[in-house]
């Protein structure tokens, strides 16, 4: 019944002459005049033609990133050079890896820096520690050193372990020795 409800309506008969099969006055509905909706459409510009990249020359501007007096990364000269990354992998790879490794070397020798320029703070609160009679722990030693000193050393507590290890094996050392 639902279906014969649905084809009367939608063809413009009665639901009585549908069933009885009184088509003889039917007439097909007039189709209604549609209106195209006009939307205002966003001024679309043409698409850029593909951009064309030099390989040469961008291989050469690479290798002079390689005399650069700061070692920069490979995401760095990726942007610089406004390509993606792994396309210079795939394209420079020998030049884009010696930018990785120098880059790589670079932050090694900082992170070494800053091992040695706390050294000898981590070296004094050790002792003090062990002259309080108290085992060397992190919170120990973040309360006796300063942040500053402390917070750009990687790996604290190994480095912590090595210094230790230094001072029981070295000498003893008077106080009088000892930065402040």
């Amino acid at each position: 019944m639902a279906i014969s409800l649905k084809i009367a309506a939608h063809y413009g008969v009665s639901l009585k002459h549908l069933l009885t099969g009184e088509l003889s006055q039917w007439q097909p509905p007039v189709l209604r005049e549609q209106f195209a909706l006009e939307l205002a459409q966003p001024n679309s510009k043409p698409r850029d033609s593909p951009r064309t990249i030099d390989w040469v020359c961008l291989e050469g501007k690479l290798a002079a990133f390689l005399l650069l007096p700061t070692p920069i990364s490979v995401l760095e000269a990726a942007r610089r050079l406004e390509v993606e990354a792994r396309q210079l992998y795939l394209r420079a790879n020998k030049t884009t890896r010696q930018v990785g490794e120098r880059w790589k070397d670079y932050l090694k020798r900082k992170q070494e820096a800053k091992v040695v320029e706390a050294w000898p703070y981590l070296e004094k609160a050790c002792l003090d520690i062990w002259a309080e009679g108290k085992t060397v722990t992190r919170r120990e030693i973040v309360k006796r050193v300063p942040e500053e000193i402390l917070s750009p050393v990687p790996n604290l507590l190994n480095v912590l372990k090595e210094v230790q290890k230094h001072l029981q094996q070295s000498e003893p050392i008077t106080m009088s020795e000892l930065p402040d």
